[in-house]
Order: C-alpha cells, then sequence, then structure tokens
C-alpha cells in the first residue's frame, strides 16, 4: 500500500515538474529559490547561424533560449550574410517566437532576356509578369554595347524579334534561354508613327488582363508614376488634361490592331475605377468593420503578404488606428508601434497581432523611390531608394541594402519564387537599353 502511495505521490511530482518546467521555471541552488523564466523560439532561415544574447555567444538555429526576465539583444549572424538582431524583453511564462531571415551580403544574378529594353513595367505587385518596351531600333545582330565580360552576360547579340514593341515576359522564367518566353502584343507601327515608348502613360485594368496606353500627353513624371503605381488592383486611373491618343491593348494575346479609344477613355477609367474599388473592398471583407472602414476611409493599400496576415498601406489622411483587439495577445512583436497617422506616411498593420508600425516617412523620398512590397515569405518588404535595393523586416527592423550595383531607377519588381528583377547592361555609363537580370537573394 504505501509502495503505491510512494509511486503515485512521485508520478505526481514529476508531472508537476514537467508542467513547470515546460513553463520556464527553473530551481536557483544559490539562491535557493524557484525563478520563472521565459522561452525564445529562435529560428533562422538558413538554418544553422550562431545566436548571439547580449554579445555571447549561446547556440545555434534553430533551437530554444530559455531566458530570466529583463531586457535582452538578440543577434543572429552566418558567414556570408547580413547579421539580424531584435531587442526583446523576457517576461517569466511568456513565449515569443522570432524569425530571423538572413539575406546574402552578395547577391548573385541572372540574366532573363537580352533583346534591349527601354522601358519595363509590372503587372502589379509580386508581378508574375512584366511588360516590356523594346528599343525602337533593336536588331537581331546588334553588338554595339557589349557588357563587361567580368559580369553575367546573355549572349554576344540581341534576341531576333519579328518587330520592335511592346511585350510581356513571363517573370517565372528561370533563366535565359535561347528562345526566352516574350509574348508580343503590339508593334510599334500599330501605334502613333511617332511614338515615344519612354513618356508613354500606362494605366493597367484592375485585372492586369488589359492596359491603356496614352500617347502624346502633355503630362510630368508625378502623373506617369501616378499611373504605374499599379499596386495590386490596378493603376490610379488619371485622365491628363491633354493628349494625343488612347489605345486599350490586350495584355493576353497579340493584337492586330490596337482599339483607340480616344473619346472613351474617361469612362473606360470610371469603369475601372469602380471595379478597383469593389475589389478592394472584397480584399477587406474578413476583417473587422471598423478596421475596414478605417483602411477605405484614411489609406491606399499598396500591398498585402501572401498569408493575408499584414497590410502594406499608404496613410492619405491625419487619423489615429483605434485598437481592435480588447486585449494585447501575450508573446506578440514588441517593436513599439505607431497608430497615429500621418499623411504619406507607410505603414505595415499586423491583422493577427492589432499592431501598426511605420517603415517609411512620406517626405523622404529619393528620385529613384519605389513603393514598398512584400516578399512571397510574408516577413520582410522590399523597395528602393538612395540608389540601392533595400530589405527590412515587416515591421521595419533590420533595413539592409542588398544591392548597390548598376541599374535602371525606376524599376523594380519580385518574381513569385522570390527574386528580384531589375534592369540593367552593366554599361559604364549606362546607356539607352537594358535588360532584365534576376537577383538571387536566397
Amino acid at each position: 500500500m504505501l509502495s503505491k502511495i510512494f509511486a503515485l505521490v512521485l508520478f505526481s511530482a514529476t508531472l508537476i515538474s514537467i508542467v513547470f518546467f515546460a513553463r520556464g521555471y527553473r530551481i536557483n541552488i544559490q539562491d535557493a529559490q524557484i525563478n520563472s523564466q521565459g522561452l525564445v523560439a529562435m529560428t533562422s532561415s538558413p538554418k544553422g547561424a550562431s545566436i548571439f544574447v547580449n554579445g555571447v555567444l549561446t547556440d545555434v538555429t534553430d533551437t530554444s533560449l530559455y531566458l530570466d526576465p529583463g531586457d535582452y539583444v538578440i543577434k543572429v549572424q552566418k558567414e556570408g550574410y547580413f547579421p539580424w538582431s531584435k531587442t526583446v524583453q523576457i517576461e517569466g511564462e511568456i513565449v515569443q517566437s522570432l524569425d530571423a531571415v538572413l539575406y546574402p551580403i552578395n547577391a548573385s544574378l541572372a540574366p532573363l532576356t537580352n533583346i534591349g529594353i527601354v522601358r519595363a513595367i509590372p503587372f502589379g505587385i509580386g508581378a508574375k509578369k512584366v511588360l516590356i518596351f523594346s528599343s525602337q531600333n533593336t536588331t537581331s545582330d546588334d553588338t554595339s554595347t557589349q557588357p563587361d565580360q567580368s559580369l553575367p552576360n546573355p549572349t554576344e547579340t540581341r534576341e531576333t524579334t519579328d518587330e520592335n514593341g511592346i511585350f510581356v515576359f513571363d517573370t517565372r522564367t528561370q533563366a535565359i534561354t535561347l528562345f526566352p518566353t516574350l509574348n508580343q502584343i503590339a508593334s510599334y507601327n500599330q501605334l502613333a508613327s511617332d511614338i515615344d515608348p519612354e513618356s508613354i502613360l500606362v494605366y493597367f485594368s484592375p485585372d492586369f488582363e488589359q492596359i491603356v496606353l496614352v500617347t502624346g500627353a502633355d503630362a510630368n513624371n508625378a502623373l506617369r508614376l501616378e499611373s504605374e503605381r499599379t499596386g495590386r488592383f490596378g493603376s490610379t486611373y488619371i485622365v491628363p488634361e491633354t493628349f494625343q491618343t488612347a489605345y486599350l491593348v490586350n495584355l493576353e494575346t497579340q493584337n492586330a490592331s490596337p482599339l483607340d479609344i480616344t473619346s472613351s477613355v474617361s469612362n473606360l477609367f470610371e469603369i475601372w475605377a469602380q471595379q478597383k474599388a469593389k475589389s478592394v473592398s472584397a480584399l477587406l471583407s474578413g476583417y473587422d468593420a471598423r478596421l475596414k472602414l478605417f483602411l477605405q476611409d484614411n489609406t491606399l493599400i499598396v500591398d498585402m503578404s501572401l498569408d493575408k496576415t499584414r497590410i502594406l498601406y499608404e496613410s492619405t489622411t491625419s487619423a489615429i488606428l483605434e485598437p481592435v483587439l480588447k486585449t494585447p495577445l501575450l508573446g506578440s512583436n514588441q517593436t513599439p508601434e505607431m497608430r497615429s497617422l500621418e499623411p504619406q506616411n507607410i505603414y505595415v498593420y499586423d491583422t493577427k497581432e492589432d499592431r501598426n508600425y511605420k517603415i517609411m516617412k512620406g517626405e523622404v523620398r529619393s528620385d529613384d523611390f519605389s513603393y514598398p512590397f512584400f516578399h512571397p515569405n510574408s516577413k520582410n518588404i522590399i523597395h528602393s531608394a538612395d540608389g540601392a535595393i533595400i530589405v527590412m523586416d515587416y515591421d521595419g527592423l533590420n533595413t539592409q541594402k542588398i544591392y548597390t550595383g548598376p541599374r535602371k531607377k525606376d524599376f523594380i519588381t519580385m518574381a513569385p519564387d522570390g527574386r528580384i528583377i531589375i534592369l540593367t547592361n552593366f554599361s559604364a555609363p549606362l546607356d539607352s537599353t537594358f535588360d532584365l537580370y534576376a537577383l538571387g537573394i536566397r
């Protein structure tokens, strides 16, 4: 009988010890007391990175760290990659998850086209396709611009095309081939005879199946940028005060004759704007009604993470984002948030944790600034500014310049597989024609 009671007591004590251990309690022999610890679930991509806690090498990823309550600086490093760090406040019994996405210091480059491009526009954020305007004097034996032989060089000659004009390139193409995937949707001789591919205004439909090309517009660069700020739901539909011709072009098939819609372009833009508003409303339909109304009234949604948990937006007014959750989630991101919005600032809202982070100031924008977009991993944000391509955590921390080489400053996009796509030709100085290159950052 006594043996059974002893076994039961031993089993109960063991079970309680396991539960307390799992909740972070540890015996401090020196002080003769039981202390509550916090747990940090530390992961990284790639794995096997060194973990430093307050400057002391502690472990390698992936692992769990049991730490006494207090403030810590956790740094993750791996040879050949930019370091990652975060300051955290540890509380007893609270579990925090940290995931360090590391990016290579020297990104790889791979050529994707070699036709001679004067302009390229992605089909919105995280584009599967890119609209390409080829040079008006491209020929199959053009060898006038030879890249530096020490850098990636697609071929010694340009690709042969039936006509110069407008093409669609599939960003899912992995590398250059003898006959790359280029779908010509229109030739220049089908449009106005004096068309300038570098100044034409381009408007995408909300479903990215059509574009409107506006020629001869007396438009400044700001209007062009507005027309091409496509986001997830098409362009900003602003008709220039004066222009020559407007063409409707189908992006799925080659257009035997692009449709002249000069007299009705305003009506089409009104329809597209309504479709765009419905798309945004449908996207937000699953969120809290107050949050949905706030975003529709006070923001321009730029992008949404692939896992649908984070919204990247630009504030259009001064406003206060009221809390959605009555009680903050335990173990949530500790990066300071900003719920007082100012116009033109760019923010990320985490829908799961109800936290809002300011990642960019509206007034600080260089000439090569591009609107940010989410990496397919939903954890990082990519954009360009000050001559560099920049990656950061979704809360604005761990900002790194991952590419500072030569490129056409007004173009950057990302393929669905996470490769960044740029326009460059590696000539010194850059000439008037470029080609698409994939920047490998994983």
